[in-house]
Parts: structure tokens; C-alpha cells; sequence
């Protein structure tokens, strides 16, 4: 193990581990990665890695999205996914985006009314 600190998350504790020369951080309790201090805590400058994995799908991208060259997201097999297109929808009024890529919406118009 190379550090271990309760971080500055409530109620969380963290640990840097070094698994076969792969700098590896974990939690005790399940949160979002939103920026890069998690890393920095724990002695970390993601910006010197060629490589960076966060089991996010989203959150990150707040944080990581400016400084990465790409960003890659896994999509494995569980009750979520990115494809929406995969869940049976009989109730949803057709047509609708992203199922339906020709979908269009048309403008609201609005009044202001002068007093």
C-alpha cells in the first residue's frame, strides 16, 4: 500500500494501492469522481499518466473532459446501459429522440403580454 487517508469526503476512506505497477485509488463507500483531487490527495497528477480509468459513466466528465486527448466508455450488460433503444417502450409517444433520429420538436411560441 502506498497511502491511505480518510481524504477529505465525509464519511469515506480511501487507499492508493500499487497492483502490478498500476497506481489503483479505492473507496470504502461508493462515489462519483467529479475532478481530479481524489488523485491529487493521494499523490497522483493525472495529467502525467497516459492513461486514466474511472468507473463512472457520466459524473466524470465534469472534471476530465477538458483535459483529456479521448475519452472512452465501456457499456457492459446490466439494468443500465447508454442504449436506450434496448428497453421495450409501448407506452412512449413515437416519434422520440435519440430512438427515433428524424424526431422533431416544434418551437414554442410565447406571448408577452404588455401592461
Amino acid at each position: 500500500m502506498r497511502t491511505l487517508t480518510d481524504g477529505r469526503f465525509r464519511l469515506t476512506a480511501w487507499a492508493r494501492l500499487e497492483i502490478q505497477g498500476l497506481d489503483v485509488i479505492v473507496a470504502s463507500k461508493r462515489n462519483q469522481t467529479f475532478d481530479r483531487e481524489v488523485f491529487l490527495l493521494h499523490g497522483i497528477d493525472v495529467l502525467r499518466y497516459g492513461i486514466v480509468a474511472l468507473k463512472s459513466s457520466q459524473h466524470f466528465r465534469a472534471g476530465f473532459q477538458e483535459i483529456a486527448k479521448d475519452i472512452v466508455t465501456a457499456d457492459p450488460p446490466s439494468l443500465t446501459t447508454h442504449h436506450i433503444e434496448v428497453f421495450e417502450r409501448s407506452r412512449t409517444a413515437r416519434p422520440i429522440w435519440p430512438l427515433d433520429p428524424d424526431a422533431t420538436y416544434p418551437i414554442a411560441s410565447t406571448a408577452i403580454v404588455d401592461q
